[in-house]
Formats: structure tokens, sequence, C-alpha cells
């Protein structure tokens, strides 16, 4: 054997475990990559989640807030007397229910961001 070989070989074992740390470090960073998008919607879901909180308060409050308006109001307003008398009308509801809808079809079948 000549000089050179024994350095040939611990350069070669030297190469190979830096093959294998490498390969090691690929997998890992691989099974860090398929995790991303589960860790960005658990993220997102943290942070909506007081967002829709906040939305069922407001429109529990909404709910309350007309009922009790509704009690306050002298008589039901008809079309003409209302106007004329100048007694507020109130809106429908159908916003709320538009938000709710927007925001069921974002969250998708499962609360979970479709």
């Amino acid at each position: 054997m000549s000089p050179e070989g024994p350095a040939e070989h611990q350069s070669l074992e030297a190469a190979q475990r830096e093959l294998a740390a490498s390969q090691h470090q690929l997998a890992e960073l691989q099974a860090l990559l398929d995790e991303l998008p589960e860790i960005f919607e658990r993220k997102f879901e943290q942070r909506l989640q007081p967002f829709l909180e906040r939305q069922r308060l407001l429109a529990e409050e909404n709910i309350e807030l007309r009922d009790r308006l509704q009690r306050q109001l002298p008589s039901p307003p008809t079309e003409t007397g209302a106007a004329s008398r100048g007694e507020p009308s109130l809106p429908a509801v159908q916003p709320l229910h538009r938000l709710q809808a927007a925001t069921q079809r974002l969250m998708g079948p499962n609360d979970r961001v479709a």
C-alpha cells in the first residue's frame, strides 16, 4: 500500500460521513417542510379565533339591541304611518346572515380554513 492509500481511505470515510449527515439533515428539513401547511393553518386559526368570538358577541348584542328597540317602539310601524310620524324603521338583519355565511364558507365544514 502506498502512503496515499490510508489518506485516501480516511478522506473517503470522511466524505461518506458528511454525505450521511447531509442526507439526515435533508430528511429533517423535508419533514419540517411537510409540516408547514399544518403549522400555518393552526396559526391562522389561532389568530382568527378572537375575531370570530368578537363577531359572535357583536351579533348577540345586535339582536339584544334590536329586541330592546322593538319593545320601545310604540306600535309596529306601517308603511305610511311610520314615515309620516318620523319613526325609525329597522333595516333587515340580512347583512349579519351574509357575514356568517361568508365566515362559514371560509372556515369550511369542520370550522377549519378551507
